[in-house]
């Protein structure tokens, strides 16, 4: 079998042991690579022993080659050895510390030992290189979970359905959305609602409880409204316009009507002060007697 030493590629375990036979001359480098690609093609079917001594290879070749280090902390990890695992990728980190993927293996480990503040901030370093991991969020909210900080499982949650919307069930997005509402996170919860409801025809738990949330954003936003009117009089209080932009937004509001009474008072439209005062008066009034 010929060989093309131009460019790189990925050679079977089979190729490499013949390529190596074959070849005994060529580069350091050259070498240092096939043993790598062996070292691949072993992980891949699973012989973890035989990609460990092709990683141990490619490292006596060459000793900064960081990914013979992964390789060689994933059989690791497959075998059960955590310490030597977490050993193997500190060291894949020291010669690259891009690998987002090791951290998120580290991280894993961490998880399985309980070191949720190492796990934690080994995911976050992930989450650092690489923000769009979904798995990095599914782990988080695991262990966000297990700590009790339930609005920081949900924010996770949220962040990992978002970057893979077509591996959700319609059930998932309706407990997620059940659990958001909870902690008042309206918009998000409508967002898992709808996707529920759309994933799933005749989901009428889903359907209900998009009312629900939809009721509870128009409720918050007309109180977002009021509140701004009122900010907007107390810095004006002299402003006619400010009182009727407050009463378009509550017309109930018996304060309103007082300060454009004031107001006409003060301009001399004695009549229309007395109106407005009476409104405000029966609206007290309704509010004493219901």
């Amino acid at each position: 079998m010929d060989f093309d030493f131009s460019t790189p590629r990925i050679f079977s375990a089979k190729e490499g042991e013949q390529y190596l036979e074959n070849y005994p001359s060529q580069p350091k480098l050259w070498i240092g690579n096939v043993h790598l690609e062996q070292a691949l093609s072993y992980f891949e079917a699973k012989q973890w022993f035989k990609a460990i001594a092709a990683c141990q290879r490619a490292l006596t070749i060459s000793a900064d080659v960081a990914e013979a280090h992964k390789i060689w902390g994933d059989c690791l990890q497959r075998l059960g050895k955590t310490s030597e695992a977490i050993g193997q990728y500190a060291q894949a980190l020291e010669l690259n510390p891009d690998m987002a993927e090791v951290y998120l293996n580290m991280g894993s480990l961490f998880a399985k030992q309980k070191k949720w503040n190492q796990a934690i901030n080994h995911f976050q370093q992930a989450l650092n290189i690489n923000p769009r991991i979904a798995v990095v969020y599914h782990h988080l909210a695991n262990i966000y979970h297990q700590l009790g900080e339930y609005e920081s499982t949900t924010d996770m949650l949220y962040r990992a359905y978002e970057l893979e919307p077509d591996s959700v069930s319609a059930q998932q997005y309706f407990v997620l959305g059940n659990m958001l509402l909870e902690q008042d996170k309206v918009i998000e919860a409508i967002t898992c609602y709808r996707r529920a409801v759309q994933l799933k025809r005749g989901f009428y738990e889903a359907y209900e409880k998009l009312n629900d949330a939809l009721r509870r954003r128009d409720e918050f936003d007309r109180q977002q409204e009021e509140s701004l009117s009122h900010q907007a009089i107390q810095q004006e209080p002299e402003r006619e316009s400010c009182y009727y932009k407050s009463l378009e937004v509550n017309p109930d509001d018996p304060e309103a009507y007082i300060g454009l009474a004031k107001i006409k008072e003060a301009q001399g439209e004695k009549e229309l002060a007395v109106a407005f005062y009476k409104i405000a008066l029966q609206m007290i009034r309704d509010r004493l007697t219901k």
